[in-house]
């Protein structure tokens, strides 16, 4: 595991102290992390808090190991998860779906799509599906 990766996990360990549970946890990577969750939440007058525990560059092997310290012990309601088109990723999805089933039985599970990976989005479409999970097309790319 990265040493950036290390750091960030033991930054949200910490920070677990002080969020409130039952809200809206973000976990993924570069296009997580980069997002601007706090302007969508204003705009759309949202109650929940969002916490978003993406890390830049986190595979998905990497955020499985990470999993309790980044996701389930800040006791969220809802989760949302996004992580880049690596090809192993697609078989990864059912242990990081299947973890946080175990984990946080009452939760929402939502797998996002990856932007301008249409072939990629149909397998994470397909396990969302098999796996009970949302799945939530934000592929900027197309025109719709």
């Amino acid at each position: 595991m990265k040493k950036e990766v290390e750091k960030k996990k033991n930054i949200y360990k910490i920070f677990n102290d002080i969020v409130l549970e039952n809200q809206i946890l973000i976990f993924g990577s570069t296009f997580t992390a980069n997002f601007p969750f706090y302007e969508l939440s204003k705009k759309y007058l949202l109650s929940n808090a969002i916490y978003n525990r993406s890390i830049d560059m986190l595979t998905i092997r990497d955020a499985i190991k990470i999993l309790d310290d980044c996701v389930f012990n800040a006791k969220p309601l809802k989760v949302f998860y996004c992580f880049g088109e690596e090809q192993e990723n697609i078989n990864l999805y059912h242990e990081l779906i299947h973890k946080t089933r175990v984990a946080l039985p009452m939760s929402d599970i939502y797998v996002l799509s990856t932007p301008d990976a249409e072939e990629y989005n149909k397998a994470i479409r397909k396990i969302s599906s098999d796996n009970n999970t949302y799945f939530i097309d934000i592929d900027y790319t197309k025109s719709y």
